[in-house]
């Protein structure tokens, strides 16, 4: 949506990055355990 104004935040924020990755495992956890539930 925003290109521009992300590249900035990460320009500014490289511990964004961090977070980014943080949210992307943290939700690949909860898909496992969703599987393992069904």
């Amino acid at each position: 949506m925003y290109p521009f104004r992300l590249q900035q935040c990460n320009m500014m924020y490289p511990s964004s990055r961090i977070i980014e990755i943080t949210i992307k495992v943290s939700l690949e956890a909860l898909d496992e355990l969703t599987k393992k539930l069904h």
